[in-house]
């Protein structure tokens, strides 16, 4: 048995957590742990999270007008699988 998968998992955060030591504010901490969020939640559903990342902050001033258009750009709906999924899962589904 091996434990490399859960290795490379918890590697994710021990480093995510040292880069943290270095925010001056309580604010840039949280900013970073919403993106890492962002960023774990787009690769659990197989999004390309730089796509990802990269279309919600293109539309990210709707959402102050119209929070209920934020439900849009979950990575689960169709609208993100189409724009955002990750390459290589495009060609395993094509083959």
């Amino acid at each position: 048995m091996s434990n490399a998968a859960a290795e490379r998992c918890a590697k994710s955060y021990a480093t995510i957590r040292k880069n943290m030591l270095f925010h001056d504010t309580s604010r840039g901490a949280r900013s970073a742990v919403i993106i890492k969020s962002l960023i774990d939640t787009a690769a659990a559903n197989n999004l390309d999270p730089e796509l990802y990342l990269t279309e919600l902050l293109e539309h990210a001033r709707d959402f102050v007008n119209e929070p209920a258009r934020a439900a849009e750009y979950m990575p689960w709906t169709e609208k993100m699988q189409e724009r955002c999924m990750n390459k290589t899962r495009k060609e395993d589904l094509n083959q």
